[in-house]
């Protein structure tokens, strides 16, 4: 979390379901966060699983809404292969962004 600065307050974000997802996909190298008006806005963590097939984990602190979206843009420009509101740990668990792209996680 230190990652974000001193803007991000911890008692906003669902800390369970970022730690899971960054299990899920060890590509993901840290939380990213946008802002405006001088707040965070909105906290992410994004992951490039292969050549054109990302995943992404939007949290919105303004209305804690939670967006994870798989992406694989070798069938089109912004193809989402899934896109889930508010998921829980088990909607990450079976929309697996690399189980529905038939990848395999190298070690």
């Amino acid at each position: 979390m230190n990652l974000c600065g001193d803007h991000l307050e911890e008692k906003y974000v669902p800390l369970p379901i970022i730690q899971h997802f960054m299990q899920l996909y060890p590509e993901t190298t840290g939380l990213g966060y946008s802002t405006g008006m001088y707040q965070v806005q909105k906290v992410f963590a994004d992951a490039i699983l292969a050549e054109k097939i990302f995943v992404r984990l939007e949290i919105d602190l303004r209305d804690s809404s939670i967006i994870y979206s798989c992406s694989n843009h070798n069938k089109g420009d912004d193809f989402l292969v899934s896109y889930i509101t508010n998921p829980t740990v088990n909607d990450l668990d079976s929309n697996n962004c690399r189980t529905l792209n038939n990848l395999i996680l190298e070690k």
